[in-house]
Parts: structure tokens; C-alpha cells; sequence
């Protein structure tokens, strides 16, 4: 008898069977692929967390926003630090060059600086690393 309630159970998918699931067994979306290299990403979020990058719309709040987080400079830069080290760690000189040469201003008061960081690699080197992510 009790070998019959056995095959009962092997026969209506009992305790061996596994569960059904009510998930569906959808693929898991692909993350998208970064549009810049890990150096500039790191560079831009610094310059929105420091209130620059684009222009706002007249009359927002906005100014008064980006006025007062520049009050704490130190805390927005550990704030950054933290979360851009992972980029440094694998950072390489095109990397950085390739970088400056995108995100600094040749005319600002950073040329000297574009300058010295665009020399660090070399023309081929600086667009391999845009390629890269393209």
C-alpha cells in the first residue's frame, strides 16, 4: 500500500516535481552601453554636481540651487571622489588626454592646463579611446 501512494505522488508531479513558477522567464535587459569612456562620465558628473553644464530656463530656481551648493565645495568634491574611483583605477593616460581634450575649454581659463593633460598621448592613442565607446 504504501508503495502505491508513492507512485501517486511520482505520478502527479508531487514533491519531486519543482514548484511552477508565475514568473515569466523573460531574458534580463542587457545594461546599456556607456556613451563615454569612464574618465569623462567621472569628469561630467563633477561638473553637474558643482551646478555647470547646461544653461537653465529664466526665472527657475535653479540659480539659487547651484549658488547654494557651491557653498560646500569640499562635501560635493568627497561626494564625487567616492563615487568616481573606480574610474581612476582604470584610467589610462589616452584615457585622461582623450578626456581633456573633449571636456575642457581650449579658450577658458583651463587651455594651459587642456594643453599640458592633450600632450600626455598621442593623436592615434587620444582616438582609439573614443572609438572605443562609439
Amino acid at each position: 500500500m504504501a508503495a502505491k501512494k508513492e507512485e501517486k505522488k511520482d505520478g502527479d508531479g508531487g514533491k519531486d516535481a519543482p514548484p511552477p513558477s508565475s514568473k515569466k522567464d523573460d531574458a534580463p535587459a542587457a545594461p546599456a552601453a556607456p556613451r563615454h569612456p569612464p574618465v569623462e562620465a567621472a569628469a561630467r558628473r563633477l561638473e553637474r554636481l558643482l551646478g555647470g553644464g547646461q544653461p537653465s530656463p529664466a526665472g527657475s530656481a535653479a540659480p539659487a540651487a547651484a549658488a547654494a551648493s557651491l557653498l560646500q565645495p569640499p562635501r560635493i568634491l568627497k561626494k564625487w571622489l567616492g563615487s568616481s574611483s573606480g574610474a581612476a583605477g582604470r584610467a589610462t593616460l589616452a584615457g585622461v588626454a582623450a578626456c581633456a581634450e573633449r571636456t575642457l575649454d581650449p579658450s577658458g581659463p583651463c587651455a594651459t592646463g587642456r594643453d599640458l593633460l592633450v600632450a600626455l598621448a598621442a593623436d592615434g592613442e587620444r582616438e582609439a579611446v573614443q572609438e572605443e565607446f562609439e
